[in-house]
Protein backbone atom coordinates (compact mmCIF):
# COMPACT_ATOMS: atom_id res chain seq x y z
CA UNK A 1 0.00 0.00 0.00
CA UNK A 2 1.44 3.38 -0.95
CA UNK A 3 0.87 6.50 1.08
CA UNK A 4 0.43 9.75 -0.81
CA UNK A 5 2.21 12.74 0.65
CA UNK A 6 0.27 15.88 1.35
CA UNK A 7 1.38 18.58 -1.18
CA UNK A 8 2.74 20.65 1.73
CA UNK A 9 5.19 17.83 2.54
CA UNK A 10 6.41 17.20 -0.97
CA UNK A 11 9.59 18.84 -2.10
CA UNK A 12 11.48 19.05 -5.33
CA UNK A 13 15.18 18.15 -5.09
CA UNK A 14 17.82 20.65 -6.13
CA UNK A 15 19.54 20.23 -9.47
CA UNK A 16 22.98 21.73 -8.87
CA UNK A 17 26.58 21.18 -9.93
CA UNK A 18 29.75 23.23 -9.54
CA UNK A 19 30.41 26.06 -11.99
CA UNK A 20 27.01 26.44 -13.64
CA UNK A 21 26.26 29.54 -15.70
CA UNK A 22 22.88 30.07 -13.99
CA UNK A 23 21.00 28.72 -11.01
CA UNK A 24 17.30 29.51 -11.27
CA UNK A 25 15.96 30.02 -7.75
CA UNK A 26 12.33 30.25 -6.77
CA UNK A 27 10.74 31.02 -3.43
CA UNK A 28 9.49 27.42 -3.29
CA UNK A 29 8.25 24.76 -5.68
CA UNK A 30 4.59 25.08 -6.51
CA UNK A 31 2.24 22.23 -5.76
CA UNK A 32 2.00 21.17 -9.43
CA UNK A 33 5.78 21.07 -9.80
CA UNK A 34 6.24 19.13 -6.56
CA UNK A 35 3.54 16.64 -7.53
CA UNK A 36 5.03 16.20 -11.03
CA UNK A 37 8.57 15.99 -9.64
CA UNK A 38 9.71 18.54 -12.22
CA UNK A 39 10.56 22.23 -12.13
CA UNK A 40 8.09 24.73 -13.63
CA UNK A 41 5.47 22.06 -14.37
CA UNK A 42 2.39 24.14 -13.61
CA UNK A 43 -0.18 24.53 -16.35
CA UNK A 44 0.36 27.85 -18.08
CA UNK A 45 3.91 28.28 -16.75
CA UNK A 46 6.01 30.13 -19.33
CA UNK A 47 9.44 29.09 -18.02
CA UNK A 48 10.35 26.44 -20.62
CA UNK A 49 8.87 28.29 -23.63
CA UNK A 50 10.70 31.44 -22.48
CA UNK A 51 14.09 29.68 -22.22
CA UNK A 52 13.62 28.44 -25.77
CA UNK A 53 12.44 31.84 -27.06
CA UNK A 54 15.45 33.68 -25.56
CA UNK A 55 17.90 31.08 -26.87
CA UNK A 56 18.99 29.37 -23.65
CA UNK A 57 17.73 25.97 -24.82
CA UNK A 58 18.24 24.48 -28.29
CA UNK A 59 14.69 23.11 -28.34
CA UNK A 60 11.46 23.52 -26.40
CA UNK A 61 11.98 21.47 -23.25
CA UNK A 62 9.14 19.95 -21.26
CA UNK A 63 9.22 20.12 -17.45
CA UNK A 64 10.14 16.44 -17.21
CA UNK A 65 13.32 17.22 -19.21
CA UNK A 66 14.62 19.51 -16.45
CA UNK A 67 17.58 17.25 -15.56
CA UNK A 68 19.05 17.96 -19.01
CA UNK A 69 19.52 21.58 -17.94
CA UNK A 70 22.84 20.67 -16.30
CA UNK A 71 24.21 19.92 -19.78
CA UNK A 72 23.22 23.46 -20.80
CA UNK A 73 24.93 25.06 -17.81
CA UNK A 74 22.03 25.76 -15.52
CA UNK A 75 20.40 24.28 -12.43
CA UNK A 76 17.52 24.78 -10.02
CA UNK A 77 16.78 25.31 -6.35
CA UNK A 78 14.28 27.05 -4.09
CA UNK A 79 14.75 29.18 -1.00
CA UNK A 80 12.21 27.07 0.90
CA UNK A 81 12.28 23.37 0.13
CA UNK A 82 8.68 22.63 1.19
CA UNK A 83 6.12 22.94 -1.58
CA UNK A 84 2.47 23.65 -1.77
CA UNK A 85 1.69 27.15 -0.52
CA UNK A 86 1.21 30.34 -2.52
CA UNK A 87 4.40 32.42 -2.65
CA UNK A 88 2.74 35.26 -0.75
CA UNK A 89 2.37 32.84 2.21
CA UNK A 90 5.99 31.62 2.10
CA UNK A 91 8.36 33.17 4.61
CA UNK A 92 11.91 31.79 4.43
CA UNK A 93 13.57 31.44 7.80
CA UNK A 94 17.16 32.34 8.65
CA UNK A 95 17.91 28.61 8.33
CA UNK A 96 16.40 28.52 4.81
CA UNK A 97 18.50 31.50 3.72
CA UNK A 98 21.67 30.07 5.30
CA UNK A 99 21.09 26.73 3.54
CA UNK A 100 20.55 28.53 0.22
CA UNK A 101 23.74 30.55 0.69
CA UNK A 102 25.74 27.40 1.52
CA UNK A 103 24.42 25.66 -1.60
CA UNK A 104 25.32 28.64 -3.78
CA UNK A 105 28.81 28.90 -2.25
CA UNK A 106 29.38 25.23 -3.05
CA UNK A 107 27.90 25.35 -6.56
CA UNK A 108 29.59 28.70 -7.38
CA UNK A 109 27.36 29.63 -10.33
CA UNK A 110 28.19 32.64 -12.48
CA UNK A 111 24.66 33.95 -11.91
CA UNK A 112 21.66 33.36 -9.67
CA UNK A 113 18.36 34.19 -11.33
CA UNK A 114 15.44 34.56 -8.94
CA UNK A 115 12.28 33.60 -10.80
CA UNK A 116 10.07 36.13 -9.02
CA UNK A 117 10.32 39.44 -7.21
CA UNK A 118 9.17 37.65 -4.07
CA UNK A 119 12.11 35.24 -4.14
CA UNK A 120 14.55 38.05 -4.87
CA UNK A 121 13.04 40.19 -2.12
CA UNK A 122 13.48 37.38 0.42
CA UNK A 123 17.16 37.07 -0.45
CA UNK A 124 17.87 40.79 -0.68
CA UNK A 125 15.79 41.46 2.46
CA UNK A 126 13.96 44.29 0.70
CA UNK A 127 10.29 44.90 -0.06
CA UNK A 128 9.46 43.61 -3.54
CA UNK A 129 8.21 47.10 -4.48
CA UNK A 130 11.77 48.43 -4.03
CA UNK A 131 13.30 45.92 -6.47
CA UNK A 132 13.59 46.34 -10.22
CA UNK A 133 13.72 43.43 -12.63
CA UNK A 134 16.98 42.51 -14.33
CA UNK A 135 20.61 42.51 -13.25
CA UNK A 136 21.06 43.77 -9.68
CA UNK A 137 23.87 45.94 -8.33
CA UNK A 138 24.30 43.51 -5.44
CA UNK A 139 26.08 40.21 -5.95
CA UNK A 140 25.21 36.84 -4.52
CA UNK A 141 27.21 34.22 -2.67
CA UNK A 142 30.66 33.81 -4.14
CA UNK A 143 30.24 37.00 -6.16
CA UNK A 144 27.55 35.52 -8.44
CA UNK A 145 25.64 38.04 -10.53
CA UNK A 146 22.04 38.41 -9.33
CA UNK A 147 19.05 38.70 -11.65
CA UNK A 148 15.43 39.24 -10.65
CA UNK A 149 13.03 37.91 -13.28
CA UNK A 150 9.28 38.24 -13.61
CA UNK A 151 7.58 35.06 -12.48
CA UNK A 152 6.80 32.73 -15.38
CA UNK A 153 3.81 31.32 -13.47
CA UNK A 154 0.47 31.54 -15.21
CA UNK A 155 -0.88 33.10 -12.01
CA UNK A 156 1.56 36.02 -12.41
CA UNK A 157 0.64 36.90 -15.99
CA UNK A 158 -0.17 40.55 -15.15
CA UNK A 159 3.49 41.26 -14.31
CA UNK A 160 4.97 39.26 -17.18
CA UNK A 161 7.77 40.95 -19.14
CA UNK A 162 10.20 39.13 -21.41
CA UNK A 163 12.84 41.92 -21.36
CA UNK A 164 14.60 40.86 -18.09
CA UNK A 165 14.75 37.29 -19.36
CA UNK A 166 16.36 38.53 -22.58
CA UNK A 167 18.83 40.54 -20.48
CA UNK A 168 19.81 37.35 -18.63
CA UNK A 169 20.30 35.45 -21.90
CA UNK A 170 22.46 38.25 -23.34
CA UNK A 171 24.56 38.29 -20.15
CA UNK A 172 25.06 34.50 -20.26
CA UNK A 173 26.00 34.54 -23.95
CA UNK A 174 28.00 37.68 -23.53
Amino acid sequence: MSVALDARQEQLPDLLAPGLDIVFAGAQAGGCSAKAGAYFAGRGNQFWPTLYEIGLTPRLFQPEDYREALDLGFGFTDLVKVAGEKERNVKPTADDLAAFEAKMEKAAPRAIAFTSKGAGAFWLKLPAAKIDYGLQAETGPGGAALFILPSPSGAARKSWDLAPWRELAAWVKG
